[in-house]
C-alpha cells in the first residue's frame, strides 16, 4: 500500500483509518497472497491490517482459484507463475472477477507495458484504479 510516500503522516493517518473501516464493513477484499507480499515487502502496511485480517481475506474457493488460474495462464508475464513470492495480482484481479469488486492498486501502463494490473484488467473487463481514486470516492480525506 502507498498511503506513506502518497500522503502527509497526517493524511495517512486518516486514509488507513478510512481504509479499516472498509474493511470492517466489508468492502475492502484482498488475497492471503497479497498479505504474504505486504509482510515481506511493507511491514508497516502489514502491521495495520493483519489485525483485520479475517474481514479483509477473501477465502480461496474453487471458483476463485479457477479464475485465478485461467487468469494466470492467460497473462503469465503478469502473474509470473513460477515466482511464489509475486503471486498476489492474480488473485487480487480474480477476486474482484468473481465478486464483482473494483481493483484499486498503483500500478500505471503509461510505460506501455502490457501485463500490468490495469492492463490485465481492461482485458477481462474489470474495473481499476488506483489509491487516490478511493481516498477521493470514499471521502478518506
Amino acid at each position: 500500500m502507498e498511503v506513506a510516500r502518497c500522503y502527509s503522516p497526517s493524511q495517512a493517518s486518516r486514509v488507513w483509518d478510512g481504509i479499516v473501516g472498509l474493511i470492517k464493513n466489508g468492502r475492502l477484499k484482498s488475497s492471503e497472497f497479497v498479505m504474504e507480499e505486504l509482510e515481506r515487502n511493507d511491514a508497516a502496511a502489514y502491521q495495520r491490517l493483519r489485525q483485520h485480517r479475517s474481514c479483509l481475506v477473501v477465502s480461496m474457493t474453487p471458483v476463485l482459484a479457477g479464475e485465478a488460474g485461467q487468469i494466470a495462464y492467460r497473462f503469465p508475464k503478469m502473474s509470473r507463475p513460477r515466482n511464489p513470492r509475486e503471486r498476489g495480482d492474480t488473485w487480487v484481479i480474480a477476486i474482484a472477477k468473481v465478486h464483482t469488486l473494483i481493483v484499486v492498486c498503483n500500478e500505471s501502463t503509461s510505460d506501455g507495458k502490457k501485463q500490468k494490473m490495469p492492463w490485465v484488467c481492461g482485458q477481462l473487463g474489470v474495473q481499476c484504479e488506483d489509491l487516490q481514486w478511493l481516498v477521493q470516492t470514499e471521502q478518506l480525506l
